[in-house]
């Protein structure tokens, strides 16, 4: 053999020494492919997630939340601690001291301390004078001063002459209904 052929021999069958690597089969190639799109796609999320929250810490840094409204001074915590009773003063009706008199019809509700149970059975034992009160009250107001805008000064007042009179431990009045016609 001429040198020429040696060399072509050799090229055609590879050096003797060496042994040709096979193609890998077909479950670790799609291993390898699932693999790779389960990095791309995580490393998409994390790329998402890192981008969002950068964005979201600068523009709301400094800024207060919004469509949370602060509590208004006349509430207090204090009154979530209330039970009220009023089921037994619904609809008082009486008349003002209007010449000539009107009408009126008021629902109101007592808040005591939740749980108190000797407060509870004296509002009831009571239940009779605590209405007669309300009716003087209300009885000696006019009409004018009966109105939504004058709610927060007869609930106190109520509130004042119940404690005062009845020795009760009323914490809130409240005024659910006022008509006067």
């Amino acid at each position: 053999m001429s040198d020429e052929e040696r060399f072509l021999d050799e090229d055609v069958t590879g050096e003797e020494g060496q042994q040709e690597v096979g193609k890998p089969g077909i479950v670790p190639g799609f291993l390898l492919t699932v693999l790779k799109w389960a990095a791309i796609g995580l490393a998409a999320i994390i790329l998402v997630a890192t981008v969002s929250w950068a964005t979201f810490s600068l523009f709301l840094k400094g800024r207060t939340p919004q469509g949370v409204n602060e509590f208004s001074p006349e509430y207090k915590a204090a009154d979530l601690d209330l039970a009220f009773f009023g089921t037994m003063l619904d609809g008082i009706r009486g008349q003002t001291s209007d010449d000539p008199p009107k009408s009126f019809v008021v629902t109101v509700n007592l808040g005591y301390k939740k749980g108190d149970a000797k407060e509870q059975t004296r509002l009831i034992d009571k239940k009779e004078l605590i209405q007669n009160y309300i009716l003087k009250f209300f009885g000696e107001k006019t009409a004018d001063e009966l109105t939504t805008t004058n709610f927060n000064t007869l609930e106190q007042e109520v509130l004042q002459l119940l404690n005062n009179a009845l020795l009760l431990k009323i914490n809130k009045v409240l005024i659910r209904e006022l008509q006067t016609f």
